[in-house]
């Protein structure tokens, strides 16, 4: 239990989970914007 409370004193753990959201965004992001880029092919 004291290694957990280590991570968040160093802040380690926060900033480890705000890169993961903003690798998990730009996945989805990308993702999103070539579903809509077919979508668009394929409907005209």
């Amino acid at each position: 239990m004291t290694e957990f409370i280590d991570i968040f004193s160093t802040g380690d753990f926060i900033s480890q989970s705000i890169n993961s959201i903003g690798y998990i965004y730009t996945i989805l992001k990308t993702g999103l914007t070539e579903f809509f880029n077919l979508l668009e092919i394929s409907m005209f």
